[in-house]
């Protein structure tokens, strides 16, 4: 069983309080507003802006979702779907990657709350090592995904489950 210790567990209230309390702070340029059209998988989602622009297809910086064919797939869909049902949300983009897609932080604006964190907290996703490079949002994200982990939620209630970017790569 892993154990959360007084040291580990500070560390973690200080930098999700950075990240929480000032996120501007950790931001990138360029944001805008818009609906929540739908949420495609745990991970990527189709937002409507409100300057009436085109739909833009978002993928979620710095996390990874099980895929929906993939063991906590689709509950790491539902559990997106509903914490953004009805939403408007702030997409503050920090990438266009290889697909075309924004990759962004999302945050709901009735309350100020991203979806990485809510997805990392609640167990449906793990932090995407390879993409989170931010030095205060990532060791924020890893503290909650550790939690997460301890606390046997979501899809670490499962037996070994297996990291997405593992899963895909068995598969081609």
């Amino acid at each position: 069983m892993i154990k959360i210790t007084k040291t580990y567990s500070l560390f973690f209230v200080a930098a999700l309080f950075v990240a929480v309390a000032f996120p501007s702070a950790v931001m990138a340029s360029g944001q805008w507003a818009g609906t929540v059209m739908y949420v495609s998988d745990g991970d990527t989602l189709v937002v409507r802006p409100d300057d009436g622009g085109e739909k833009v297809k978002v993928r979620v910086a710095m996390v990874d979702c099980p895929e929906k064919d993939q063991p906590s797939g689709l509950e790491a869909k539902e559990f997106a779907k509903g914490f953004l049902e009805t939403s408007r949300v702030t997409i503050s983009p920090v990438a266009t990657d290889r697909y075309g897609r924004t990759v962004a932080m999302v945050f709901r604006e009735q309350d100020g709350k991203s979806l990485q964190e809510a997805l990392i907290a609640n167990g449906w996703a793990w932090v995407y090592r390879d993409y989170c490079k931010d030095k205060v949002l990532c060791p924020a994200f890893q503290s909650l995904e550790f939690i997460a982990k301890a606390r046997r939620l979501g899809l670490w209630s499962e037996p070994g489950p297996i990291p997405p970017w593992e899963w895909r790569h068995s598969r081609q």
